[in-house]
């Protein structure tokens, strides 16, 4: 958000996507603060990999990269989205976590989308996860409420979506090139990705 004065409009939402490969912000749009986060309010090249955080983890979002003909990698929370198994079922996403540290996939559907995408879980280093834990309570303790044992749950759990077909490692090393470095240390990004954040 960009504070600007009263007399010039009100204040302004700077959207951005971000390309991994060059170190650079590839795309920036202007609008006023009442226009919504959305993916498309920047460019979508058909082949691109988009890289999206829960914040942009809406259906909208999944279908305007896909109908460019690209693809995404999306991190979400356990009641982010409605996902669907092969007979139309709801999903629980909390029955689907892995007991152990390999990561474990599911093929699901979007509610509203056609298209088949794999949803990916992987239990966080024990370290990270109490970190993420503790974050969400914060959250939740800033609000006034409990925390749902639920969140508390899936804190220490990565949770992806990507259409990327099984066998391609490349989900996690789009997502592993933002986030695993905590220091902004910048890492070794596979070619062709971007990063659609949310407004800056």
């Amino acid at each position: 958000m960009i504070c600007t004065p009263r007399q010039a409009g009100g204040n302004c939402r700077l959207h951005a996507s971000y390309e991994l490969e060059r170190g650079r912000f590839s795309d920036l749009v202007l609008a006023t603060s009442k226009v919504a986060e959305r993916v498309d309010h920047t460019r979508i090249r058909g082949g691109q990999i988009v890289v999206q955080d829960r914040g942009l983890a809406r259906v909208h979002n999944f279908r305007a990269v896909l109908e460019a003909n690209a693809n995404f990698v999306t991190r979400i929370g356990w009641r982010s989205v409605r996902l669907l198994d092969g007979n139309g079922r709801l999903v629980d996403v909390l029955q689907k976590l892995p007991a152990g540290d390999k990561p474990r996939e599911h093929r699901v559907w979007i509610a509203g989308i056609d298209t088949p995408v794999r949803l990916i879980i992987q239990r966080l280093a024990d370290q990270r996860a109490a970190r993420q834990e503790r974050k969400r309570a914060r959250k939740s303790r800033k609000q006034g409420h409990q925390i749902d044992p639920r969140t508390s749950k899936a804190a220490g759990y990565l949770m992806l979506l990507t259409p990327y077909p099984p066998g391609c490692g490349r989900h996690l090393r789009c997502w592993h090139s933002m986030l695993t470095d905590g220091r902004g240390t910048r890492l070794q990004a596979p070619e062709n990705v971007t990063v659609c954040s949310k407004s800056l």
